[in-house]
């Protein structure tokens, strides 16, 4: 063994300075196979260059056949990667055993790159692949020593296998020497690049829609077995018939696919082809899936179509006559049932405490509008207009004029209903001992007779009313009932379309909504949203409105909402004395809303009825708290409720907010 054998970490020795360091002790980077064996220092002998101080002093051979590996890295960088190289070989592992047609096609396309074959049958016969979990063992210990049999030279196999799960350090070292003798390609971004290719030409020739078996698939292609029964495809008009007819059922190429998806969201966007109009006036909204946005690109004989807005009224009255006025009839109707509204003062009382307690909690309705519209009912007679166009679905000037309508009756009496909860004056008497109070109640039944009427025709106005009595019977305890009225508010926004952003719609080059009912409509349908959360936690029922289902935006700021005071109303029975405070209505209906989808998306992936698996719920877990934290943080200073310092105490609203954020919070954890 010549002195090379001993290799000093100083690069930079002298060779003039070796009488000077005479005495100085010299480090060796590397052991031999004595001291190694016996964890001893080896260092150089002065006598003979060729030995080491312990081999000299025992008489011994000093050799260096071992292997030169260093002090290796952490344990715990060790044990990361063992970690990933685990879960990567396991996911492979499943693929490869994977049965499935287009699974295996996969694999046929990359065996036929040599680099990715010999990864493939690497995997396959490792301890993770489908051949070598047949004679892996369950422990760690077994695990390696399954890896180092199928690694280790043909000479070593013979070696006892808990020798082998008794030497890990050993085992990895023999692993590692053994795979340094196989010529291996080493990947690069341009071989990632190939494989890329390869899978793409691969899937490039196999039908899009394999699963309906070789039958459907040779049908769906062109194939001449099948054509050649109804004669050539040139009788369609299709040229070439393979290609024709695969064009019918594969998707687009990338670039394609895109353009349409953009063309189609633009027309989504402005409701070109997708909205329709019924014989009262009443736009409908129609997605993508239902192909009205595809009919409205071809010409048409009829009058169908005027203008991107399709006519499309109910059954057995089509064509309308023109003298016919559908607003007219539907009014007739409403107005035909024994309602007694009491009078004008009253009236105004109930409203007052409706606006007072129900209002800046549940803002359903647009205040400044249904203002409007009251006033127009004070100075109109009883069957000469209309029903409401403020519910937000009469097209403008343009296309169908209306005359400006009053509140309808059926929303009129659902406001007053609760209204009426918060006084014992002009409503029905105290309730024997152990009975519920029914206050309100005439006016509920009322507008649930006009409801039962007119519920088949959607309508802003009537959805305004479903959920004002679907809060209100939640409140009474009525939960059934309750849940039904607000399934049918939100089967109704659907129909309206109240979940799609509606800014942009257009009739004719002119808005199809003003200002106020846009609003509007924005906040019926995050009324639908608190709606739909709460009834689904408090009765333990799956969520309707998932936050993938609509792009509306929140309702916008009323200046006039945010800084009118609140306080309680003047003919409170309670007599309460509060100092007036911002009431910032539609900021704290903006948090709740926002808050609800975030509820929304609590019960639909922490509580579903098919619970999902432990790393995803974790990760819901965590993603969903991390959203709940920032929702906190958010909140503006005019919404925030602090206990240390004495500030002015918030509204009712603002403080139920947080009430339900809290039990929001609970709602997660408890999970």
């Amino acid at each position: 063994m010549s002195s090379s054998q001993w290799r000093d970490d100083d690069h930079d020795h002298d060779p003039s300075d070796d009488e000077q360091a005479k005495g100085n002790r010299k480090r060796s980077s590397r052991a031999c196979d004595q001291c190694r064996k016996t964890k001893s220092k080896c260092e150089r002998s002065p006598t003979d260059a060729e030995l080491c101080k312990n081999c000299a002093a025992s008489g011994n051979v000093c050799t260096f056949l071992g292997p030169s590996y260093k002090r290796g890295p952490p344990k715990g960088y060790i044990h990361a990667i063992e970690q990933r190289w685990q879960t990567i070989e396991s996911l492979l592992g499943a693929v490869i055993a994977c049965p499935a047609p287009q699974v295996q096609a996969l694999l046929a396309s990359l065996r036929q790159d040599d680099l990715a074959r010999d990864i493939l049958n690497r995997v396959d016969a490792g301890p993770f692949g489908p051949l070598g979990r047949t004679g892996a063992e369950a422990t760690k210990e077994d695990l390696l020593a399954q890896i180092f049999k199928s690694n280790e030279s043909a000479s070593a196999s013979s070696r006892d296998a808990a020798r082998l799960r008794r030497q890990s350090r050993i085992s990895r070292e023999v692993v590692s020497s053994s795979q340094d003798t196989i010529p291996m390609q080493v990947p690069t971004p341009e071989w990632q690049d190939r494989i890329s290719t390869l899978l793409a030409s691969a899937a490039g020739t196999g039908s899009t829609f394999n699963a309906e078996g070789p039958l459907a698939q040779r049908r769906r292609t062109g194939d001449a077995s099948v054509f050649n029964q109804f004669g050539s495809t040139s009788e369609f008009g299709m040229g070439q018939g393979q290609d024709a007819w695969g064009a019918m059922y594969t998707m687009p190429p990338s670039g394609g696919a895109q353009s349409d998806s953009d063309d189609a969201a633009d027309d989504a966007a402005e409701g070109v082809g997708h909205l329709s109009l019924d014989e009262n006036s009443e736009i409908r909204y129609h997605g993508l899936q239902s192909g009205l946005s595809l009919l409205n690109r071809s010409s048409r004989k009829d009058d169908r179509n005027e203008g991107g807005i399709w006519r499309l009224p109910m059954s057995r009255i089509f064509p309308l006559p023109s003298s016919c006025m559908g607003y007219l009839r539907y009014h007739e109707e409403e107005a035909a049932l024994p309602v007694t509204l009491p009078p004008v003062a009253e009236q105004e009382r109930l409203l007052d405490l409706y606006f007072t307690y129900v209002h800046p909690a549940f803002p359903v309705v647009h205040k400044g509008h249904f203002w409007a519209e009251f006033n127009a009912r004070k100075h109109s007679p009883p069957l000469s207009n209309p029903a409401s166009p403020a519910s937000g679905s009469s097209p403008p000037s343009s296309a169908h004029t209306q005359p400006a309508s009053p509140v309808p009756r059926v929303l009129l009496l659902a406001m007053l209903a609760l209204g009426a909860r918060f006084t014992t004056k002009n409503v029905e008497p105290p309730p024997a001992k152990g009975e519920m109070w029914t206050g309100g109640k005439k006016y509920f039944d009322d507008a649930r007779a006009i409801l039962n009427t007119i519920v088949h025709e959607s309508r802003p106005s009537t959805c305004q009313a479903l959920l004002l009595l679907g809060h209100r019977e939640f409140g009474l305890g009525s939960m059934e009932q309750g849940w039904l009225y607000f399934g049918l508010a939100i089967r109704m926004a659907l129909d309206l379309g109240l979940n799609r952003n509606s800014d942009k719609w257009q009739y004719r080059g002119a808005p199809l909504f003003g200002a106020s009912e846009k609003q509007m409509r924005k906040q019926i349908w995050f009324g639908c949203v608190i709606a739909d959360e709460y009834s689904a936690v408090y009765m333990g029922r799956p969520v309707y409105i998932h936050e993938s289902e609509f792009d509306i935006p929140l309702p916008a700021l009323d200046a006039q909402e945010e800084t009118e005071d609140w306080q309680p109303a003047r003919c409170d029975p309670m007599q309460m004395v509060c100092d007036p405070v911002p009431a910032r209505v539609m900021s704290c209906f903006r948090a709740s809303a926002t808050l609800s989808v975030i509820a929304g998306a609590i019960v639909s992936r922490i509580y579903p009825v098919k619970c999902p698996g432990r790393r995803e719920r974790l990760q819901a877990l965590a993603e969903l708290e991390s959203r709940l934290d920032k929702f906190y943080v958010a909140l503006p200073d005019t919404l925030r409720c602090d206990t240390i310092t004495k500030r002015v105490v918030p509204p009712p609203h603002i403080l139920f907010m947080h009430m339900k954020y809290w039990g929001v919070v609970l709602l997660l954890h408890r999970a």
